[in-house]
């Protein structure tokens, strides 16, 4: 049998029955119960194969009858070899437009491919756009992808733009990215998945920015997953992700934020793990049922106050209801996934999460949000902020994520900021997942999600959280002379519409023109404080890209 998805030929004994799955996995079957007797009798089959006749068959024009014979396999090497393509483009990015010209050279030897991304950008004022500086700008033009699999293990490598990261169900870490606004910024990662054997054991272990590691920081991840047996189809999931400077990309996002006004601030490491788990309760051909869950905890490296207030509006007394703590952590489960048809599929689960508990706190968009940039017209004070009153321990707490002299401009770390913006759950969360994917013949697929999450809290208002999540993804070969589709949007725990620093919105799409032209459409938007004006500004990148492959 030809695996078209391994590039190989896989060998059976012969009369024996066979599972053949989608993804090319085959696996033998002992179960005779729904085979009629005369197939399990080697002799009957034997006979039959021999007195078998031949008979000719006369095809005419137009008659749709395969011609059934051996397969033409295309040699893995009849592609390798260098090619290049160059493209003109215009872009607005930065709150600018540019005109640009690139140069994309790639080599590819069997499963090694290597490629580069080579522009230049002149603004209306004919400057060059400034993205050739710096050993760390060089080398992010540079990518390279090697895979390797046969029937059982495979290994895959990524280094420059890597894949989009997700740990288990997506609770700790979902998509996480390290290109979203490339040309504008982009970082070297790297990233490796192993399997070994098709049920036993998966590793995955990423890095999606070398530059961080030059700015006293860098992100470290690792997930790894264990099949128990078929007669007991539990898969069981561990992951751990730190990140030892979330500081270490302000200079970047932020214009006028220096190394020098960060060095009161120091170095600060977040640490988190989860826990995941998946069991199959039903698998058929057209139907799959299993039961999951994910518990996630996140560990600071000092304690977070904030006010709990439990008692009723007259008993509030600040002291009494201050908490603090080191960690927080939050649990989606029960969940049960149900896939009919081999299209669909239904995802729901319940959430249950402690103060302070971020869903998804590694997301999309993370290498931008992990320190968030804020100001006020005065120093913090008891009662500085509208409807907010601060405790002397968190005004001290906050004060030391200061990066001006008159402590009116600070830089807090993801989980502080909710302070000072007054969405910051002080109480325990409760709340519910609920997921839909259809997916056409891995050609299309879309999918939905929707969370919501309730503050359960006693006299001060009970908040309501969303995450909402929508994905497009149409291939190659589905739509006449399209190339690709792909949309998604995101926004992570958001309280109202204008908590909008986790919104992601991108888009791509591909037109094949003749003679080995092509256009490309991409979109992508996040809002950040950009210009440091203490409003959150809607930073779009958008490019029109015209294309020739040599």
């Amino acid at each position: 049998i030809y695996n078209q998805l391994s590039k190989t030929d896989i060998k059976i004994t012969p009369l024996r029955v066979y599972n053949i799955f989608y993804d090319g996995e085959i696996k033998l079957d002992d179960n005779y119960l729904k085979i009629p007797d005369y197939i399990k009798d080697d002799r009957y089959l034997q006979e039959k194969k021999m007195n078998n006749q031949d008979f000719p068959v006369f095809l005419n024009y137009g008659d749709l009858i395969p011609i059934y014979g051996a397969p033409i396999v295309k040699d893995v090497s009849d592609d390798n070899g260098f090619s290049y393509k160059v493209n003109a483009e215009t872009r607005y990015m930065d709150s600018e437009a540019y005109l640009g010209i690139g140069f994309y050279p790639q080599y590819k030897y069997n499963n090694l491919y290597l490629s580069a991304k080579i522009n230049i950008f002149i603004d209306s004022e004919k400057n060059i756009y400034n993205n050739w500086t710096g050993g760390n700008n060089i080398v992010e033009k540079f990518h390279l992808r090697y895979s390797r699999s046969d029937y059982r293990n495979s290994l895959s490598v990524h280094a420059g733009y890597i894949p989009n990261v997700t740990f288990g169900h997506g609770y700790l870490v979902n998509n996480l990215s390290n290109s979203l606004e490339y040309p504008l910024r982009h970082d070297t990662g790297f990233r490796i998945d192993y399997k070994l054997d098709n049920d036993f054991m998966r590793f995955k272990f990423f890095s999606p920015s070398l530059r961080d590691y030059f700015n006293q920081g860098g992100i470290l991840g690792f997930h790894t997953s264990l099949f128990l047996s078929h007669r007991f189809p539990l898969t069981l999931g561990f992951g751990i992700i730190t990140d030892l400077n979330q500081f270490s990309q302000a200079t970047r996002i932020y214009k006028g934020v220096s190394s020098s006004d960060l060095e009161n601030l120091g170095q600060r490491k977040v640490t988190a793990a989860e826990f995941d788990f998946d069991i199959n309760i039903i698998n058929t051909m057209n139907l799959g049922i299993s039961l999951f869950g994910e518990f996630v905890g996140i560990w600071y490296p000092h304690n977070m106050y904030y006010m709990r207030f439990e008692g009723s509006e007259a008993q509030i007394i600040l002291g009494d209801d201050k908490r603090w703590r080191r960690g927080t952590w939050g649990i989606m489960a029960p969940g049960i996934s149900i896939n009919f048809d081999n299209k669909n599929e239904i995802r729901f689960a319940l959430n249950f999460n402690s103060a302070g508990f971020y869903p998804s706190y590694f997301n999309s968009n993370y290498l931008y949000n992990k320190s968030v940039y804020f100001r006020t017209d005065v120093p913090l004070g008891f009662q500085t902020l509208d409807d907010i009153s601060l405790l002397n321990e968190q005004i001290e707490m906050l004060n030391e994520f200061s990066i001006d002299n008159d402590e009116v401009e600070f830089l807090f770390p993801k989980e502080i900021y909710p302070l000072v913006y007054n969405k910051f759950s002080t109480s325990p969360v409760i709340g519910f997942t609920f997921e839909y994917k259809y997916n056409f013949r891995n050609k299309a697929e879309i999918s939905g999600l929707l969370s919501r999450y309730t503050q359960r809290a006693k006299v001060v208002p009970s908040y309501v959280y969303y995450t909402i999540e929508g994905k497009l993804s149409i291939k190659d070969n589905l739509l006449k002379n399209i190339s690709n589709i792909d949309f998604y949007l995101s926004d992570i725990f958001f309280i109202g519409t204008k908590d909008i620093q986790e919104f992601v919105l991108g888009m791509n799409m591909g037109i094949k023109l003749p003679f080995s032209m092509s256009l490309i459409f991409d979109l992508t938007q996040v809002y950040y404080d950009s210009n440091l004006d203490g409003n959150k500004n809607e930073m779009m990148n958008v490019g029109i890209n015209f294309g020739i492959n040599l």
